[in-house]
């Protein structure tokens, strides 16, 4: 893969290659404040060396440096047992501006597709404010719903016991041991369980 110019002037060029991203300096005297907004018009620059960078521009000038890498253009991450899909848009904010979203909007749900996220999709997250390097929900699954467990009541037994009268004395022959109940009395009932509701 060929070397691609991210940006050049007459003091520094930054360029991507396919095994990461390089700086090359031609002369002193460029601060590391214009870096800086240099790397902010271009969010999809990771900078992961940092001291290379700093002596690239300190001791200029010096033959290209490997200090980082390209980052995804569009990095889905899937949270909370794949219940929500966080994207994050690593791509120039002049690609977020809403008259120029529709290819992006395209990638997105490709990507989506492409990981099997085919539920809870958000697509109005798209339309609103987007700002590059911050992930944004872009889908959430609807929990499941656990169904209720059957209820069974049924008849309440007395207690059993011998009834003795006032002067101490028991009928053993009515000891009153078995619970009696009339024809068409309650005995009990039972509620079906309930379906859940999938997620």
């Amino acid at each position: 893969m060929d070397s691609k110019v991210i940006f050049n002037n007459e003091y520094l060029t930054l360029t991507s290659n396919w095994d990461g991203v390089y700086i090359e300096t031609h002369q002193k005297g460029f601060s590391f404040d214009k870096l800086n907004s240099i790397l902010s018009a271009h969010p999809e620059i990771e900078i992961n060396n940092f001291t290379a960078l700093k002596l690239s521009i300190n001791n200029a000038p010096k033959p290209p440096e490997k200090i980082g890498r390209i980052k995804e253009r569009i990095s889905i991450e899937l949270l909370d047992n794949d219940m929500k899909a966080t994207v994050t848009l690593n791509v120039p904010a002049e690609e977020l501006k809403p008259e120029n979203r529709t290819n992006l909007s395209t990638e997105v749900m490709e990507k989506l597709d492409k990981l099997g996220v085919i539920e809870g999709i958000k697509s109005d997250a798209l339309l609103g404010e987007l700002k590059p390097c911050i992930p944004h929900i872009i889908a959430e699954g609807i929990r499941p719903v656990d169904g209720s467990d059957s209820i069974v009541q049924t008849y309440e037994m007395h207690e059993i016991k011998p009834e003795v009268d006032q002067d101490a004395s028991v009928d053993f022959y009515d000891l009153r041991l078995i619970n009696s109940v009339k024809a068409g009395e309650w005995l009990g009932e039972r509620v079906d369980a309930t379906d859940g509701t999938p997620g």
